[in-house]
């Protein structure tokens, strides 16, 4: 366990060299309360790699969430999906449940290939037969 401040070039750097190089996979719970979150998407750039997934699960709290994904789309080149409905009609099979109130995004490099097994790691469950 060690400390990251978000946004701080110093413990981005102590991280990552604890753990010798990018992470594959970065998880995030209830992250996303205030309506600026580019500290947030600044931390999980410089954690990430070209092979990263990044999963984000929260509340939609605000309006926050659209300039999150804009910023993560732009200025911090990562490509986004809202994965919440697929998620959840992979785990059940209720039509009658409720739209949550939670998120899940998933978040990684542009340049992350189809091929890469991490790239479907949240992909639709094929067809039954």
């Amino acid at each position: 366990v060690r400390r990251l401040l978000w946004a701080d070039a110093g413990d981005h750097a102590a991280v990552l060299t604890s753990q010798g190089r990018a992470f594959d996979l970065l998880l995030g719970a209830d992250l996303m309360y205030a309506s600026d979150n580019s500290a947030l998407l600044e931390t999980l750039r410089a954690l990430s790699g070209p092979h990263t997934q990044v999963l984000l699960c929260f509340s939609a709290r605000h309006e926050g969430e659209a300039r999150f994904v804009a910023l993560a789309r732009g200025t911090y080149g990562f490509s986004v999906r809202d994965v919440s409905m697929e998620s959840m009609s992979n785990c059940t099979s209720d039509t009658t449940a409720q739209p949550s109130i939670y998120k899940l995004l998933s978040l990684c490099s542009k340049d992350l290939a189809p091929e890469d097994p991490v790239f479907h790691l949240f992909a639709p469950a094929p067809a039954q037969a």
